[in-house]
């Protein structure tokens, strides 16, 4: 007998899921880092310019990319876990099967 593949519905995950951050938590991360971000534009932009939109463009732009990093990194992280879970198990299968 055949194996077939699981249709799309039942690979699709209910509620959220711990394989990968996603935009939530990118714009999470940006609201909580736009603060800082927005001190340090105020801080580093000539006075002529702070009454301006400029420290709010710069600080937004530091915001989002430093939001994408952390995004990407935690990311990252949890693929390698999620990597290390899986051949763990593969191995702990193949021992199981060896035993039998």
């Amino acid at each position: 007998m055949s194996k077939q593949a699981p249709k799309k519905s039942e690979t699709k995950r209910a509620g959220l899921s711990r394989d990968a951050v996603g935009w939530g938590f990118w714009l999470s991360t940006l609201a909580a880092l736009y603060g800082p971000a927005w001190y340090l534009a105020y801080k580093s932009v000539y006075e002529t310019y702070r009454d301006s939109f400029v420290p709010w463009v710069i600080a937004l732009t530091l915001a989002a990319v430093g939001a994408g990093l952390l995004s990407f990194a935690v990311n990252t992280t949890l693929r390698l876990r999620a990597g290390a879970a899986e051949k763990q198990a593969r191995h702990d299968k193949k021992k199981q099967a060896a035993r039998e």
